[in-house]
């Protein structure tokens, strides 16, 4: 949803126009009010969403929290993976490898 589509491959309209229950659309329904959530079900999964839509549900992912703490979760796995790989018995190509792939894919939306 906020990543930027030539970094990562695709649109965020894809998710959307799909109905995809992300964990970014699960935190946010935890907590959103039902105005919101009236919303978000409105607008998840219409195959016709366009960007003014699509930029509601950033704005309603992102004053709800859900953004942040999706963000959050990805960061603390990142660093649960890196510190694993530090203590794995594999080669130490296998893991610089393993952290650049890691890395590409946590950071790839900056």
């Amino acid at each position: 949803m906020f990543g930027n589509p030539d970094r990562t491959g695709k649109s965020r309209l894809d998710d959307l126009r799909e109905g995809k229950c992300t964990s970014l659309v699960v935190h946010a329904l935890r907590v959103c009010g039902p105005a919101q959530a009236g919303r978000l079900h409105t607008l998840i999964g219409d195959p016709d969403i366009g960007e003014r839509e699509a930029a509601e549900v950033c704005s309603i992912l992102t004053s709800t929290g859900a953004r942040q703490a999706v963000e959050r979760m990805i960061e603390e796995r990142y660093r649960q993976a890196l510190d694993s790989l530090a203590l794995a018995p594999f080669p130490a190509d296998a893991v610089r490898t393993l952290k650049d792939v890691a890395e590409a894919v946590v950071h790839r939306a900056a």
